[in-house]
């Protein structure tokens, strides 16, 4: 796997990297990685978008690989749940997806 940078974003191909060189897993390239995924679950929850928020908490926890990443991101989620209970802000929603990153966690 070759990795080049584009306009400031890394870019992962599958050229050979020389005799001797592995070859990447063919899923790997068209599959969206759990970080990918991830990264967009708590911005929904912390813009109040309940729509967007579920679709892509559930598209983050079917990408699920490792026990750390939910777990990560349940407690991510805590710590923005803990920062709108101080304001007297809750959204139920929010809190519903947090349990199901931290259920998935747990196995």
């Amino acid at each position: 796997m070759v990795s080049t940078w584009k306009n400031g974003l890394q870019v992962r191909s599958a050229q050979s990297t020389g005799f001797g060189g592995s070859r990447p897993n063919p899923q790997s390239l068209w599959r969206p990685s759990y970080n990918r995924r991830n990264s967009t679950s708590p911005r929904p929850v912390i813009r109040k978008i309940p729509p967007i928020g579920i679709k892509a908490a559930n598209h983050a926890l079917a990408a699920v690989r490792e026990n750390w990443e939910p777990e990560t991101t349940a407690r991510n989620l805590a710590l923005i749940r803990d920062a709108r209970s101080v304001r007297g802000d809750a959204v139920e929603w929010a809190s519903r997806i947090e349990e199901a990153f931290g259920k998935r966690a747990r196995g």
